[in-house]
């Protein structure tokens, strides 16, 4: 699968996007001075907006059309600076219509994935891979029917068990946290 190949799932699902996201660390260039600058209170991405960013106008627009968009972390304790930076970031994206949840929880056996029109006729499971550092490598589209619905289910299942955003950010003074 190309990048182009879930670009165009991005842009053609039909009812819901759901991103899950199980490493307790991601890298990514784009966001390396961000992350680094980050001090809790502050904006974690200063001037995102849907005039200076192609993907919040994306969410956004989507979002005003009908279409959900989701996403669920799962987030080890003690909570990182990294996981703080993230999860500030993500009332960002919440702003513009995104639903976030956080499960606390071991990641050791989840699988970063997009699921796309998941409560729908028509779901697509797309895995996402990363190396040990947690740089992005590839992704891979799920063919098999019975895994697709394995992956939606569980997934399922798993939203229903995690904190709302709001939720978690209420009791995040609470968690344990690393250097």
């Amino acid at each position: 699968m190309t990048e182009d190949d879930l670009d165009r799932l991005l842009e053609t699902f039909t009812d819901s996007a759901l991103r899950i996201e199980a490493r307790q660390q991601y890298v990514n260039d784009e966001d390396a001075d961000a992350i680094a600058a980050w001090k809790p209170g502050r904006p974690a991405r200063p001037g995102f907006s849907v005039r200076t960013s192609e993907w919040a106008a994306h969410l956004a627009r989507t979002s005003l059309d009908g279409k959900r968009w989701q996403r669920l972390r799962i987030v080890e304790l003690p909570v990182t600076p990294y996981t703080a930076w993230e999860v500030a970031a993500y009332q960002e994206s919440a702003v513009l219509g995104e639903e976030i949840r956080l499960l606390v929880g071991p990641s050791s056996h989840a699988e970063d994935l997009w699921i796309f029109d998941g409560e729908t006729d028509h779901p697509a499971v797309v895995v996402v891979h990363y190396d040990p550092e947690g740089r992005y490598v590839d992704d891979q589209v799920v063919a098999d029917s019975r895994l697709v619905q394995t992956y939606v289910h569980a997934a399922a299942r798993a939203w229903g068990e995690a904190t709302p955003l709001n939720d978690f950010i209420a009791a995040i003074d609470t968690l344990p946290r690393s250097a």
